[in-house]
């Protein structure tokens, strides 16, 4: 089962395992979420697709890119091994405003909607839902692709209150 962690409650002596308090954090226009590790500062950006309207766009909701912050924040787009195998999405549209998606490499259903006039991404773990804020993948890379040793996940309470890490069990949790 995953663990839950009290984030504002934990010092950097108190953890052994997490994100660097000195990594630096994205702030993109219509950012969802983003997805960083441990072998370098660079973020997978996910942005919310709008219309000319301010609608969601419903033929591709999401948008991926890198943010290479060893780059002086150069955005590049993913490549194909990338999109297919780890950071892309496979989705569904529900209705005009509100898509459930997945990672190719995670199966857990993610729902991507608007709440209190903000796009956001909603989650369940352990029966109760968050808003996703990002994730943290630590990994040992072994030639062609990393070995995940584990991923967390920085949620923040429905009520956009309390902030959580959940380190996941990628065995369990999927």
């Amino acid at each position: 089962m995953s663990k839950i962690y009290n984030y504002k409650s934990l010092t950097k002596k108190e953890v052994k395992f997490g994100r660097p308090i000195d990594y630096p954090t994205p702030s993109e226009d219509n950012q969802l979420f983003f997805i960083q590790r441990n072998l370098s500062h660079n973020a997978v950006v996910y942005s919310v697709n709008l219309t000319i309207d301010g609608y969601m766009n419903l033929s591709n909701p999401i948008s991926i890119y890198w943010l290479k912050f060893d780059s002086n924040k150069l955005k590049t787009p993913l490549n194909i091994i990338q999109r297919e195998i780890a950071y892309g999405y496979n989705y569904e549209v529900v209705c005009n405003d509100l898509v459930k998606f997945n990672f190719v490499s995670y199966k857990k259903d993610f729902f991507l909607t608007k709440l209190n006039e903000k796009y956001c991404v909603i989650t369940k773990f352990n029966d109760i839902n968050y808003i996703v804020e990002s994730f943290y993948v630590h990994a040992d890379q072994f030639g062609a692709f990393p070995v995940i040793n584990y991923v967390e996940a920085h949620l923040i309470d429905m009520l956009g209150i309390e902030r959580l890490v959940l380190k996941m069990d990628l065995n369990k949790d999927c």
